[in-house]
């Protein structure tokens, strides 16, 4: 049941962002919000169900699991940590190929 929550909750994350994400800079969000709040702690809890997927013996896709939590939260230098992460050889690849299957365009490499 955690595996297939997870592989549903990533592609609902990764198919949701614009191709654009990591070339854009976003404006800053002021205030916080009860939708914010709640993004904050469903991203939290994708980290954490990743950290526990990612143990050997356990099935799932951890690491695509805590990508997608790294998606939802906010903390400082949240982009530069996406970029570094989507960055790393295969992994932008992989969201691509996904993406591609569900009829979305690639996502742009991050710039340096």
């Amino acid at each position: 049941l955690l595996t297939v929550a997870s592989i549903a909750i990533v592609l609902r994350v990764v198919l949701a962002l614009p191709a654009d994400h990591f070339t854009v800079e976003s404006a800053a969000r002021p205030g916080w919000t009860l939708a914010r709040v709640g993004r904050n702690l469903a991203g939290l809890a994708l980290i954490v169900v990743g950290a526990a997927l990612s143990v050997p013996g356990v099935p799932g896709q951890g690491v695509l699991t805590m990508l997608a939590g790294v998606l939802l939260v906010d903390f400082p230098r949240r982009r530069r940590v996406e970029r570094a992460l989507f960055g790393r050889p295969g992994v932008l690849a992989r969201l691509n190929r996904l993406r591609a299957r569900f009829g979305r365009p690639p996502l742009l490499p991050p710039r340096a």
